[in-house]
């Protein structure tokens, strides 16, 4: 994690090869990154989420500290997915996982490192 004046910046890369039910193999390789920033009395977090063209797996939703952040339709292989708000309070630390399909089986899969916003959540003036 890089910590910045105002924020910090985080990727985190998962390259995995495994072997599901019926023999299929399945290549999650994909890349979290977390970018915090405040300013202006909000903060914005920014998750990117890139599935590498060698993953066989699609990407349908981001979990972080019981939130749920899905992707519709998915993120295939390929491809990038972007998600950007903002509002009072600061980020903290937190683990996040991502649910995904492979090899016809869907499941969740993680402990990734990354942030969410913790405080009062108040309509900006």
């Amino acid at each position: 994690m890089v910590f910045l004046t105002n924020g910090y910046y985080h990727t985190e890369v998962i390259d995995i090869v495994t072997t599901v039910t019926g023999g299929t193999k399945c290549r999650m390789h994909f890349q979290l990154t977390t970018e915090s920033m405040t300013g202006g009395g909000l903060t914005t977090i920014t998750y990117t989420i890139t599935n590498f063209l060698d993953s066989n797996c699609m990407i349908y939703y981001l979990t972080l500290d019981e939130h749920l952040f899905p992707f519709d339709p998915g993120i295939t292989p390929g491809s990038i997915g972007t998600i950007k708000f903002s509002r009072n309070g600061t980020s903290v630390p937190a683990i996040g996982s991502v649910y995904v399909e492979c090899g016809g089986l869907d499941f969740e899969f993680g402990t990734l490192c990354t942030a969410v916003l913790k405080g009062d959540c108040v309509t900006p003036e």
